[in-house]
């Protein structure tokens, strides 16, 4: 957005410096989401002390958590960080038994099994946890559901949404769709099960903005479930 406003392509430029310390014609600048904002603004009127009541010692505060459950019903719901994710999902009016794997961070923080619904709802936790929170949108996948045919289309989406910009993010989309689209028609190598991992972490924090990271972590959250055996066949009715 700066870059564009300044005049240039609307793509990612190599940080730093980072908008704040160099943006619109070359001020510091600011770019915030409208929670952030909201956030502020509550802050400004009840205060910093009533906002740190909520949420945890790192991550205070509460967040807007989008739950998209396997029949396709979407659920909004402000709570405090730190609440477990099975709580978020009982507040959702959603049966945890029902729920085979997970997707979390609106599918940046990669594909997990059930037992991630242990974890605190919070950017610490999830991050120790080889994940992430993001924008705390969590996708719900039902027992019946393609998770390996899943999996793979979220693979083609990075390999087609990104900007092409860096070498090692249009490369590394590619190579990571190819290797998950062998992996959901049953034709995955030990090489490209070998190669999803490696990538799942070299790949990380290269180019000029995150947008690898969320492919990467994808490839090596495929990886760890395949190998705890949460890639089992949709069950039939």
């Amino acid at each position: 957005m700066v870059r564009a406003i300044n005049g240039g392509p609307a793509l990612p430029t190599a940080k730093p410096p980072r908008p704040y310390e160099k943006g619109v014609d070359e001020r510091p600048t600011l770019i915030q989401n409208v929670e952030t904002l909201a956030h502020a603004a509550w802050i400004h009127i009840n205060g910093a002390a009533a906002f740190l009541e909520e949420g945890t010692r790192n991550s205070p505060g509460t967040a807007l958590f989008t739950i998209l459950d396997h029949h396709g019903d979407c659920t909004l719901i402000e709570a405090p960080l730190g609440m477990k994710l099975i709580e978020l999902v009982e507040l959702a009016g959603i049966d945890h038994h029902e729920v085979a794997r997970v997707l979390l961070g609106g599918w940046f923080g990669g594909v997990h099994g059930q037992e991630v619904l242990g974890l605190e709802a919070c950017f610490t936790a999830l991050k120790v946890a080889g994940s992430g929170l993001g924008c705390a949108s969590i996708t719900l996948l039902g027992v019946n559901e393609d998770v390996r045919a899943i999996v793979a289309a979220l693979g083609a989406w990075y390999a087609d949404e990104t900007a092409n910009q860096c070498g090692v993010c249009r490369n590394g989309t590619k190579s990571i769709a190819k290797a998950l689209f062998n992996n959901a028609n049953g034709q995955a190598t030990d090489t490209d099960l070998e190669n999803l991992a490696r990538w799942g972490t070299t790949l990380t924090g290269r180019g000029a903005c995150a947008f690898i990271d969320g492919a990467a972590t994808l490839a090596r959250t495929t990886v760890a479930v395949i190998s705890s055996k949460q890639f089992m066949e949709p069950r039939a009715d």
